[in-house]
């Protein structure tokens, strides 16, 4: 567990570091040129920087004196987990909207619809999505989403109709 949680701290200790550490165009862009990226006009954070395809975080934070890491309490044993902290950083935006579809799904889990719901009563809903919700009879929004041939838009009306 122990291993864990250095690993967590590591990587939450860059993670701080790249969202406050600002980089000055004059010091970077040199950097930048020798990969075929973009230069900066202004100060940025460095998280910015990082979520650029062609820049490589093990090389940025290893082979450079851009960053002052020492001031920032990183070390080797930090740098040990850089590829975690890189993939987090780069795919932070599609995860972060995975969690908010995943979290939205379980609240649909909590709305129950009655056993003798008349889904026919619906007039947004596809026909297909009535038949198949009417031979189903899903207990919840949730089950009800589930079901081949029920759109999102089916789902939505089922909750405008609910009342929700």
């Amino acid at each position: 567990m122990n291993i864990l949680n250095n690993k967590i701290n590591s990587i939450n200790k860059l993670k701080d570091f790249s969202s406050t550490y600002s980089i000055s165009p004059d010091i970077f862009n040199p950097y930048l040129e020798t990969l075929d990226s973009s230069p900066i006009r202004q100060k940025i954070k460095l998280k910015e920087i990082l979520s650029r395809p062609q820049i490589n975080s093990s090389d940025l934070f290893q082979s450079t004196n851009l960053l002052p890491l020492s001031d920032y309490n990183i070390d080797d044993r930090d740098l040990n987990y850089i590829q975690e902290f890189e993939i987090s950083m780069k795919y932070e935006g599609y995860i972060q909207r995975e969690r908010l579809i995943a979290e939205k799904l379980q609240r649909l889990e909590d709305i129950r619809i009655n056993d003798n719901f008349d889904y026919f009563a619906l007039r947004s809903v596809s026909t297909e999505a009535k038949q198949k919700l009417s031979k189903i009879k899903p207990s919840t929004v949730g089950q009800a989403s589930r079901i081949s041939g029920v759109s999102p838009a089916d789902v939505s009306a089922i909750l405008v109709f609910l009342g929700r």
